[in-house]
């Protein structure tokens, strides 16, 4: 204090305020190395070599023929959905936090080869046409089935010809072991529930699992919920088994409905009566595992059931997965022998029942 008992003032400080952040306006390096490491007539799998930044890559953008396509974190992609007998050019560019965007890398043109028909991608059909005995054909020959319990022939009441009935409980046709190679799948039947009670609304359309844990799944397709929702579970190398559902309501109870699921590597679908009722993204090689069996209306011989109460018919699988057209084509009974570019001629609708 001074001495008129006031304080005396401190000497004023200079304050420099900090300096603005330099903006980063330096793209990454160009991505190098793009090649196509798997092609099929749906998809193209990419990977490139990574590029680098002074802040970091945080993506990558795909172009095909010129047109930002898709975005990637990691410098490898699948696009799914191209057409067969088709050519692409395909374009990688790198970016950063600041949105900065390298330049695009060298393009590779990608020719797509033509659509499998429908019988080379046949791994198994199983008619359900007999009319008596235990013995369950199936028309490569390959994957004769047995019953097991008590499910009885319906020779004159299938969807397509004839039907085998389940009741539940531990009816089945066990298949043994199958596998399916690779990152495509359609399985395919037509069903007709009789009843949704004591654990039918879980019935098993077609099954190849060990438990009834999801992961202990392969692949398997079954009734859910109320028993009117269509489930499939589906294990590849990457993610293990992934389930995905309809809404209820899509199976009716008392009447036949064709459904399926499929797999391209990039999405599982569900299909009820041609139309496509759910789907989700998915990748990976289709887990192999030769010890799992295969049964159709229940789970496989030694697992805990899970009956289907109602009647199967025309129960398919193929190694790859069928777009629209070719799962109404499967619907209406489409000659197998059909070239998939031709229009589809169904066969004539005899011993056809709702």
């Amino acid at each position: 204090r001074n001495g008129n008992g006031s304080s005396a003032f401190s000497n004023v400080a200079s304050v420099t305020p900090p300096a603005p952040p330099v903006p980063d306006v330096e793209p990454p390096s160009t991505p190098t190395a793009l090649r196509a490491t798997t092609v099929t007539f749906n998809r193209i799998d990419l990977t490139w070599a990574p590029s680098s930044d002074n802040t970091g890559i945080v993506g990558y953008r795909i172009y095909v023929d010129g047109m930002l396509t898709a975005s990637a974190t990691d410098p490898r992609f699948t696009i799914g959905g191209v057409q067969p007998d088709t050519r692409y050019l395909i374009e990688v560019s790198a970016g950063d936090s600041s949105d900065n965007e390298s330049g695009r890398s060298s393009g590779i043109t990608v020719d797509t080869p033509s659509r499998p028909s429908v019988s080379e991608s046949l791994i198994a059909h199983w008619t359900l046409d007999e009319t008596s005995g235990d013995t369950v054909s199936e028309t490569t020959g390959n994957f004769v089935g047995t019953t097991r319990g008590m499910p009885q022939w319906q020779p004159d009441a299938g969807r397509f010809g004839g039907a085998l009935q389940f009741s539940g409980g531990e009816d089945a046709v066990d298949i043994g072991p199958l596998d399916v190679i690779g990152n495509g799948l359609t399985l395919a039947a037509w069903v007709r529930p009789i009843s949704f009670a004591d654990g039918a609304n879980e019935g098993r359309i077609i099954s190849k699992a060990s438990g009834t844990l999801e992961q202990q799944h392969v692949w398997m397709l079954s009734l859910f919920e109320n028993g009117t929702a269509l489930r499939l579970r589906l294990s590849t190398n990457d993610g293990g088994t992934t389930t995905l559902l309809s809404a209820e309501g899509v199976v009716p109870l008392g009447q036949w409905t064709h459904v399926a699921a499929t797999y391209d590597g990039v999405q599982i679908r569900l299909y009820v009566d041609g139309d496509e009722v759910s789907s989700l993204a998915k990748s990976g090689d289709i887990t192999v595992d030769a010890t799992v069996s295969v049964s159709l209306g229940n789970q496989p011989d030694g697992v805990d059931p899970k009956g289907l109460n109602g009647e199967l018919d025309d129960v398919y699988i193929f190694d790859r997965a069928f777009d629209t057209e070719e799962i109404i084509a499967l619907r209406d009974g489409a000659q197998l022998d059909q070239d998939p570019n031709d229009s589809v001629a169904p066969l004539p609708p005899a011993n056809l029942r709702l």
